[in-house]
C-alpha cells in the first residue's frame, strides 16, 4: 500500500476551467448543448452539497490545518466530489486516500486539471476496498486522522459493521464526518421497477443501490456511542433535489438500475420510457415545471475516544 508521509508539505495545485467549456464549443445542435448544460448544472448541484458537508466538518469539528493528517474519503465515487471539496478547503492536506468498493478511477479523473498535481505527488491516492467488509483493512488500522463519507452508506447492507470498521481505521481522537440517505423517492422507484412484471425477470444477483436504513430516532447515534465514539452532531433532515428534464433524471436512474437489473439492449428504449413514467408517478409530478424528489438524510459528526 502506497501512503505518502503525512508530514510532507505539498504545493497547492492550480485549478482550471471546466472541461465542459471545450465540449460545448464542439457541439453542433442546441439539444446537445441543452443536455450538456443540464448535466453540468446537476453535477454542480451535487458538488455544492459536498462543499457544504466539508464546511460543516471543518466548522463543527474545528479543522484548521490538515497538513500533517491522513484523511480518508470513503465511497469517493466516480466524480471524487468530497475529495475535490476537501482539497479546495485544505490545499495543503497531508495525504488524502480516496477509497471505493468499485474501480472508479478513470483517465478523466487522473487528467483533471484540478487533481493532476495531487495525483503526481501522491497527496491524493485511490485505493480499492469495501468499508462493509472487515477483511483487507489491516494496513489502514489506527492510521487515519479524519474520515469523511458522503452518500455511500445507503449502498451498504450492514451499516453497523461499516461504522465499526471506520472506528478501527481511525486513530484515537480521530474524527468522522458521515452523511447518508435514510429514505429516498429513487429508492421507492428502484423497489417498484425491480419487482415489476416487465422488468423483474431481469433482476441480477447483487446489492441494490439503495438499501433501507433504520428509521428510529437516534439509532445511529447510539450505534456510534456503543462503539466508543463521542457524537458531536446527529442531525436528520429532509432535502429536495431538482432536475430539469427527463434526460437529467435518466442520468441518475440508469446507473442505479444497472446495479441490479440486466436490461436487454433491444428493450432499453422501453425501459427508459417506463422508468421516467413510473418515477413521475412516485413523486406525483403535476406534468409541468422541473422535477423535484425528496430524500431524508442523516449527518453524523463524531470523535473516536
Amino acid at each position: 500500500m502506497l501512503i505518502a508521509s503525512p508530514g510532507r508539505r505539498r504545493g497547492k495545485s492550480t485549478s482550471g476551467g471546466s472541461a465542459c467549456t471545450s465540449i460545448f464549443q464542439t457541439l453542433s445542435t442546441s439539444s446537445q448543448v441543452s443536455e450538456m448544460a443540464q448535466a453540468k448544472v446537476l453535477n454542480e448541484q451535487f458538488l455544492e452539497k459536498a462543499r457544504e458537508f466539508i464546511t460543516r466538518c471543518k466548522t463543527e469539528l474545528n479543522w484548521e490545518d490538515l497538513s500533517e493528517d491522513t484523511v480518508m474519503d470513503i465511497g469517493c465515487g466516480k466524480d471524487f466530489l468530497c475529495s475535490r471539496a476537501l482539497l479546495e478547503k485544505f490545499p495543503q492536506i497531508g495525504c488524502l486516500l480516496a477509497i471505493d468498493a468499485l474501480p472508479v478511477m478513470t483517465k478523466e479523473i487522473m487528467e483533471d486539471e484540478f487533481f493532476a498535481e495531487y495525483f503526481r505527488n501522491a497527496t491524493l491516492q485511490f485505493h480499492l476496498f469495501d468499508i462493509g467488509d472487515s477483511s483487507g483493512h489491516e494496513g489502514y488500522r489506527n492510521l487515519v486522522h479524519k474520515i469523511v463519507s458522503r452518500n455511500m452508506l445507503h449502498q451498504v447492507a450492514d451499516k453497523e459493521l461499516a461504522f465499526k470498521n471506520m472506528y478501527d481505521l481511525l486513530r484515537p481522537g480521530g474524527h468522522a464526518g458521515i452523511v447518508f440517505c435514510l429514505a429516498n423517492d429513487i429508492c421507492t422507484w428502484q423497489v417498484i421497477i425491480s419487482s415489476s412484471k416487465n422488468w423483474g425477470q431481469y433482476k441480477r444477483e447483487g446489492t441494490p443501490f439503495f438499501i433501507p436504513a433504520n428509521q428510529e430516532n437516534n439509532y445511529y447515534k447510539n450505534v456510534l456511542e456503543d462503539l466508543g465514539f463521542r457524537v458531536v452532531r446527529c442531525e436528520r433532515k429532509d432535502v429536495q433535489i431538482q432536475l430539469f428534464s427527463d434526460q437529467s433524471l435518466l442520468k441518475i436512474l440508469l446507473p442505479i438500475a444497472k446495479t441490479n437489473l440486466n436490461i436487454p439492449a433491444d428493450r432499453m428504449a422501453q425501459f427508459k420510457e417506463e422508468s421516467v413514467s413510473l418515477f413521475k408517478s412516485v413523486i406525483n409530478y403535476s406534468g409541468s415545471g422541473p422535477l423535484h424528489y425528496k430524500a431524508s438524510e442523516i449527518l453524523l459528526l463524531a470523535i473516536k475516544r
